[in-house]
């Protein structure tokens, strides 16, 4: 996806390949920390990769986001998104994910994100 947030997103086949994203200057506050709204973005970026690697696109809704912070992002900072599917049934899917900084790998945030299949 050139010219987006992720466009250093690793593009390996394995849908569990993180996806690399740098905190960019509108994500942040102005102490430079990054807005809790962005990790609910981040996690749908690592969904829209992971269904673009496995070739499962399909419209969906989000049906739920649960998210546990743990730290904080900054900007500039290279965050990965690591996603795994947990379940399925129907057309309800739920995924885990996990974000940590590239360095140091401190852990973020885990939670999960649910979604419905059109």
């Amino acid at each position: 996806m050139p010219g987006s947030y992720s466009e250093r997103a690793n593009m390996s086949s394995d849908p569990r390949t993180p996806v690399l994203i740098r905190v960019r200057p509108d994500e942040v506050d102005p102490y430079r920390i990054a807005h809790h709204s962005r990790y609910a973005v981040w996690a749908e970026e690592a969904l829209l990769r992971w269904m673009e690697e496995t070739g499962e696109t399909a419209p969906y809704r989000v049906a739920d986001f649960q998210c546990k912070y743990i730290s904080s992002a900054l900007l500039d900072e290279e965050i990965a998104v690591m996603l795994r599917r947990k379940s399925e049934k129907d057309c309800i899917r739920e995924f885990a994910f996990s974000m940590r900084k590239t360095k140091g790998q401190q852990l973020l945030c885990t939670g999960t994100l649910v979604i419905q299949t059109m």
